[in-house]
């Protein structure tokens, strides 16, 4: 019997410190996952519906930051530019506007998730003609 207390005794330490090892580790990966202002992802959902709108008739490469978000309660109003490019050697850079709501109030929680996102409307994009001879 006291064999047994003494070989938990000594058990003891390294199961402890296992799970403070397996705890430290679940609390860092937490503080690894990536948080998106609502503003980029405004951005970023806006330059997804621009992809699918114009999905079989032009690619784009849209920059990283937009010019600029103006944000007012849950809507937001992106101004941002893109490469427009309809061949290989045929592309322009255009500008465009984005204006896109938030579908909930001031739980900013689900912002990277496109069903939280209501589209109101793209302008500089015409429908169907995007003016590549600018």
């Amino acid at each position: 019997m006291k064999k047994t207390y003494f070989a938990l005794l000594l058990l003891l330490p390294f199961l402890t410190l296992n799970k403070i090892t397996l705890a430290a580790a679940k609390t860092s990966s937490a503080t690894q996952k990536t948080t998106i202002s609502p503003k980029m992802a405004a951005f970023n959902h806006c330059n997804q519906y621009i992809e699918k709108l114009y999905l079989n008739e032009f690619t784009f490469e849209f920059s990283e930051r937009p010019k600029g978000v103006y944000q007012n309660n849950r809507n937001f109003v992106i101004n941002a530019s893109a490469k427009v490019i309809s061949g290989p050697d045929d592309f322009k850079n255009k500008g465009y506007i984005c204006r896109i709501r938030y579908l909930f109030k001031n739980n900013y929680k689900r912002v990277e998730n496109i069903n939280s996102w209501s589209i109101i409307g793209i302008s500089g994009l015409e429908d169907k003609l995007i003016d590549l001879e600018e």
